[in-house]
């Protein structure tokens, strides 16, 4: 048996459990690996306090440093690999580089969402992210995000005809959502929206404090408990067309693009960034303007024809997989 000689320290979100397939991937490529959030427990009230200066800021930042730190003694990495890393400082950076580990530093969020980590992208080793306007703007390598490869699998299935949105409660979303559910309900075709909110409170807050318009949609149409990333292959595979809505600060394809064209799934978006991409084909994917201006008879004549299956899209969409991902990242086994 191979010895394990590359030690992975991967401090990133929780999200959607990626992290997970993220260190088992890494694992079968003779990785030891150990997880940390990129946000410490009671981050927020504790920032909360910050923000009302009952102590100084040194102080704050003292946490994340000792705690970040503690674990070079515990676990001895060769790599420090950090996705966004919300709470990592730039001392602790500094900190494994000077013990001689290898730092990258990749981001799925956009610089406009998380501007402290321009403060780490200039001391790592590797900076890199999906976000194509951010690697030209910040000097980063364009490194697009990847889907499961051991979960979106489902090229060639047939399929019911019918739309489907999956995804956190931000932005324009809900408006642009309304719109769009009152043109396939004209035309008859299943819609199915999976709104998601971190908790009741937000939503009471979004409602009665922010007083934020909800376009209609009302409090038993959001869910507040997050799907598996099974459970969201599950409702893929019987979808023949899956929405996109990105944050408007970005420009990089979400993960949900991925996992929807490597599902076999049709895709609607608000990404024009996706014209430039190889994933692009006019059968496969269409753009429409965050406006709410839609050209009603396309969007309805798109949605109304099923996937079709060809062959080579195959070793396309395997380019943005999460093996192909880690090999772009250098992780593609033993060095």
């Amino acid at each position: 048996m191979k010895k394990r000689k590359n030690k992975v320290l991967l401090i990133s979100p929780s999200f959607f459990g990626y992290r997970k397939y993220i260190s088992a991937s890494m694992k079968e490529n003779l990785y030891s690996v150990l997880t940390l959030n990129d946000v410490l427990p009671f981050y927020s009230y504790f920032n909360f306090i910050r923000k009302k200066k009952f102590f100084k800021n040194n102080l704050f930042s003292f946490m994340p440093n000792t705690f970040y730190k503690f674990y070079y003694y515990i676990f001895k990495p060769t790599h420090l690999f950090i996705i966004l890393g919300r709470n990592v400082t730039e001392e602790v950076v500094l900190f494994y580089k000077s013990k001689n580990v290898k730092v990258t530093l990749y981001m799925w969020d956009s610089i406009a969402n998380y501007p402290q980590s321009l403060k780490l992208s200039v001391l790592v080793d590797d900076f890199s992210s999906f976000d194509e306007s951010d690697c030209k703007n910040y000097g980063a390598r364009f490194v697009p995000l990847f889907y499961v490869d051991t979960i979106f699998n489902n090229l060639n299935i047939e399929r019911d005809l019918s739309l489907l949105f999956v995804g956190s409660v931000h932005s324009d979303r809900l408006k642009i959502l309304s719109k769009l559910k009152v043109v396939f309900d004209k035309s008859n075709i299943a819609v199915f929206f999976y709104l998601f909110l971190k908790n009741r409170s937000l939503y009471l807050k979004s409602k009665f404090i922010d007083k934020k318009y909800f376009y209609g949609f009302k409090y038993s149409d959001f869910t507040f408990k997050s799907m598996s990333l099974d459970e969201i292959s599950a409702m893929y595979s019987t979808s023949s067309c899956v929405l996109d809505i990105q944050n408007s600060n970005q420009s990089g394809y979400t993960i949900r693009t991925l996992e929807a064209l490597a599902s076999g799934c049709k895709l609607i978006t608000t990404n024009s960034s996706i014209l430039s991409s190889n994933l692009y084909s006019t059968e496969r994917v269409l753009i429409i303007g965050r406006d709410v201006d839609f050209d009603i008879d396309r969007l309805v004549s798109f949605v109304s024809t099923k996937p079709i299956y060809n062959s080579d899209y195959e070793s396309i969409i395997y380019d943005y997989s999460l093996k192909s991902w880690l090999k772009k990242l250098g992780f593609a086994g033993e060095l």
